[in-house]
């Protein structure tokens, strides 16, 4: 699975948001950042959420939550451009570093 979000780095508002599954179970995930979205939360705020845990369709640590934890981060700490995008996939990364 491959999340991608980006946030205002002054606001830290949710600009947009991305995720690819080739396993077909990225709807539970999908969901989370469409609220993330349609709240126009802030990814301080999308790293905090609290929403509903299903074990058979999540993992304990949810992709999105994952995300938005390193990517606030990123904007807490590091930001140096007009906005910030991080990818999850086996690992995090920062945008900046993806290859």
């Amino acid at each position: 699975m491959t999340i991608t979000l980006t946030a205002d780095r002054d606001s830290g508002r949710v600009l947009g948001t991305s995720l690819v599954s080739g396993y077909g179970g990225g709807t539970v995930h999908r969901s989370h950042a469409i609220v993330a979205f349609t709240e126009r939360a802030t990814v301080f705020e999308l790293e905090n959420y609290d929403l509903a845990y299903a074990p058979p369709f999540n993992t304990t640590w949810d992709p999105v939550f994952v995300a938005a934890k390193v990517l606030g981060g990123e904007l807490r700490y590091r930001m140096r451009g007009p906005s910030a995008a991080v990818r999850c996939s086996t690992g995090c990364t920062t945008g900046e570093h993806q290859g």
